[in-house]
């Protein structure tokens, strides 16, 4: 079970004072803070020590990596970094500390923005987009949550802790772990596929998604796990904005719809082009870009955010007498537990899901059986979110468990036709696993990525971006 990192509210580095805490994730804390050299109010980003053990290992990396892109970067709309360093088995980065609300927030509180109000928005974040390209800089997780909005209307571009570096001088930092950088709802197919090479283009795929959820007034996919939103982006075309929200112009929609194409060579060139094609729709379409229609609605009913909201408790005990059976647990307070801990998930809010997650799969175990699809299906999703947040221990013993109970021979090459939905549950777990042992460096990996890959093989073919991107990861780990 994760709980925050208890950081005490002192000085760190005998300078910046721990005022209040901001926000936790699964690597570390947020705080704001003084500076009481310079008599500043700052930003101070805290790395657990258990992250890296006093040692530069890769999450340490990472971690100083993010400060140099931003540093490189040294973009207006991008908070500056001011120092960086350790303290009491602490990493440490001081930012800028910027005030204002963040793009979810806003919609939540205000709901969806006249027409104007998004372009305008969306000219500031290809601004920001463009500084980090120039610097062969890629965020890779851009989404409404990391986009802030201050008192000025300024859009600021936050969060580079997935950022990638395409500068050839730069060193390549393994992905730990198989979860794809950035959040489900607004990655790109490339991303989802867990292609190596990811560019700018993948940057404003999710600058497209941004825009359709702030027209549309809500997100371009929805699933019930990170892979199913995941499938939609491979494969679903969008629906156009003009269906959604009348009145949007056509040069808008199509813009939208250029930044959302499957293949990245079929998007906008860069960031720049799309913010000079976003200010010629407002220079045509002057002050009313919604020809007529209400321009501000009311605050958005949360489709995806639920977890803002209070979850349903339930006590779930490991004696099966303590765990409420299905008639003591209404329906309903079962289903909003369910939307509760899979909302989170999607949108990366990992340590918020992962209890009502825990409590979703022992129940299931125990209601429907751990041979279940129900009981696989959200087994597959803890385990996704025990190595989103770098718990590989935790993840490989969960995949593990999932291996022994999947009602599914092992096989390999088994033909398409043939696939029944346990085979596909037992080779999304094969592969899962095979990802795991190979982060872990356990020559184990082998073996389970090579029966994945002769599965994937024989359903999809050898061109296969999923194959391509498999046989890549077994070569690598066939040189370890």
């Amino acid at each position: 079970m994760h709980s925050h990192v208890p950081f005490e509210p002192v000085a760190i580095a005998d300078r910046y004072e721990l005022t209040e805490h901001l926000g936790a994730g699964g690597m570390g804390e947020v705080w704001a803070g003084f500076d009481r050299a310079l008599n500043r109010r700052v930003a101070v980003k805290l790395l657990k020590s258990s992250a890296f053990d006093g040692g530069l290992n890769a999450l340490h990396e990472r971690f100083l990596r993010e400060a140099q892109l931003l540093a490189r970067i040294g973009h207006p709309a991008i908070p500056a970094v001011h120092d960086v360093g350790t303290h009491s088995g602490h990493a440490y980065m001081i930012m800028q500390l910027i005030h204002g609300t963040t793009l979810l927030q806003f919609m939540e509180d205000e709901g969806r923005p006249s027409g104007t109000r998004i372009v305008q928005f969306a000219v500031q974040i290809c601004e920001a987009l463009s500084a980090a390209h120039r610097e062969a800089v890629v965020h890779r997780d851009l989404k409404p949550e990391n986009l802030m909005i201050d008192a000025d209307d300024k859009i600021w571009l936050l969060d580079f802790g997935v950022a990638a570096s395409l500068a050839p001088s730069d060193p390549r930092l393994t992905s730990i772990g198989m979860a794809s950088p950035g959040t489900a709802q607004y990655a790109s197919p490339e991303q989802h596929l867990g292609q190596y090479e990811i560019t700018g283009a993948s940057d404003l795929y999710s600058l497209g998604c941004v825009l359709h959820e702030l027209i549309a007034g809500e997100p371009l996919f929805i699933g019930t796990t990170a892979r199913s939103v995941g499938a939609h982006h491979i494969q679903t075309d969008p629906t156009p904005l003009r269906e959604l929200r009348p009145g949007t112009p056509a040069a808008l929609e199509r813009l939208v719809l250029a930044l959302l194409a499957k293949q990245p060579e079929e998007r906008p060139a860069s960031a720049t082009d799309v913010k000079a094609a976003l200010e010629a729709i407002l220079l045509e379409n002057g002050d009313d870009l919604a020809s007529g229609e209400e321009q501000q609605t009311a605050p958005l009913q949360p489709q995806l955010p639920l977890y803002n909201v209070a979850a349903p408790t339930v006590h779930v005990g490991v004696d099966a007498d303590v765990v409420p059976t299905l008639p003591q647990l209404a329906a309903e307070e079962l289903s909003a537990l369910r939307v509760f801990a899979l909302t989170a998930y999607l949108d990366g809010h990992f340590a918020l899901a992962l209890p009502k997650l825990q409590q979703l799969v022992q129940y299931a175990g125990i209601e429907l059986g751990p041979d279940s699809a129900e009981s696989i299906d959200l087994g597959l999703v803890l385990a996704d979110i025990w190595t989103a947040l770098n718990e590989l221990d935790e993840a490989e013993a969960c995949l593990r468990e999932l291996r022994e109970n999947c009602p599914c021979s092992a096989g390999e090459g088994m033909p398409h036709e043939n696939q029944s939905a346990d085979r596909l549950r037992h080779l999304d777990i094969e592969h899962m696993l095979g990802q795991i042992l190979h982060a872990q460096g356990n020559p184990e990996s082998l073996p389970l990525l090579a029966g994945t890959h002769a599965s994937l093989l024989s359903m999809h073919g050898p061109n296969a971006p999923e194959v391509r991107s498999l046989r890549t990861l077994m070569d690598s780990s066939a040189a370890v």
